[in-house]
């Protein structure tokens, strides 16, 4: 799937645990990724390149778009 991919951009709407973003590079090993979030919390294990806010792990977000039913 990626095989002929140069460059790739990893977007998440949020960085809570990190847990996503590890596991999303794991299988993206050898490719040149740039990852970017909203939001990255503070307890997130993975640290993306790029991100609008930095929050606390307490505070709970609850996106517009986790609510539509399709």
């Amino acid at each position: 799937m990626t095989k002929n991919m140069k460059k790739i951009i990893l977007i998440d709407d949020l960085a809570d645990t990190g847990n996503s973003f590890n596991t999303a590079l794991k299988m993206l090993e050898g490719k040149d990724v740039t990852t970017a979030t909203l939001f990255k919390k503070d307890k997130s294990t993975y640290d993306p390149t790029c991100y609008a806010k930095n929050i606390s792990s307490d505070y709970w977000l609850d996106f517009p778009w986790k609510s539509v039913i399709l």
